[in-house]
């Protein structure tokens, strides 16, 4: 008997949930339906449409270029839903803006690590930004054209890959000094530091792995001054707890 009972009970409030979902979906959509304002109603549908990830709530978008609000540009919607499905082919729904469109498969490519959606780019700024933020082996940074952002591209893949061999394809020495100490630290690597020819950033390198692994031993590789004093005083204070 008492389990008929739990049965019911299960039954009943499954009822009860389902009633209630369909129902806050048809309010939301009778909330926005009611607003006066076509400001206020737009932006009401955009919100409803990237939480629901739904393109077709997009269509209810009023598409007042004139009203002076973003939400009332369908393309806008149409990008918030693209993005929010993760989805490039909704992106190229997007037909009158090609910055927008831009955007959203750059956005896209960088989510989901694809630099092939960087070939769409309306131009070639965009695509070297969106190659090398995208980029996770080091043949898509030899794509970009602008050297810094090549260069940049170098030393994020050199990061998430731990390999020191892309920070060598640095020129910039700043630039080429940060991505070994990176590296470097997100290895626990000491010998990597050796790489570094600025001083300071040397001394930091080994300050960060020396805290990071508790090794104050490490401190006394430290050449410059304000970072070995720094690395001492960790030790003591480390000494003392």
């Amino acid at each position: 008997m008492g389990k008929k009972i739990i049965i019911i009970l299960i039954i009943f409030l499954i009822i009860i949930i389902s009633v209630l979902i369909f129902y806050k979906v048809d309010f939301s959509n009778n909330e926005c339906d009611s607003k006066k304002d076509i400001r206020d109603r737009d932006y009401c549908y955009h919100q409803l449409a990237k939480s629901e990830a739904d393109l077709k709530i997009c269509e209810k978008i009023s598409d007042d270029l004139s009203s002076g609000s973003s939400y009332s540009d369908k393309m806008w919607c149409i990008k918030a839903v693209a993005i929010e499905k993760n989805d490039p082919e909704i992106c190229r729904l997007i037909n009158r803006d090609e910055l927008k469109k831009s955007s959203c498969l750059k956005t896209i490519a960088v989510n989901l690590k694809n630099p092939e959606l960087c070939e769409e780019m309306h131009s070639q700024s965009w695509k070297d930004d969106c190659l090398r933020d995208s980029a996770s082996q080091i043949s898509i940074c030899e794509k970009i054209e602008d050297l810094q952002k090549k260069e940049w591209c170098y030393k994020l893949v050199g990061v998430n890959s731990k390999e020191t061999s892309n920070c060598e394809k640095i020129t910039n020495q700043n630039d080429r000094d940060m991505c070994f100490r990176e590296v470097a630290e997100a290895k626990l690597d000491i010998s990597i530091c050796e790489n570094i020819q600025s001083k300071s950033l040397k001394g930091f390198c080994y300050f960060r792995i020396a805290f990071l692994t508790k090794d104050f031993s490490i401190c006394d590789k430290i050449s410059y001054a304000p970072e070995k004093n720094r690395c001492n005083e960790y030790k003591l204070s480390n000494a003392e707890e």
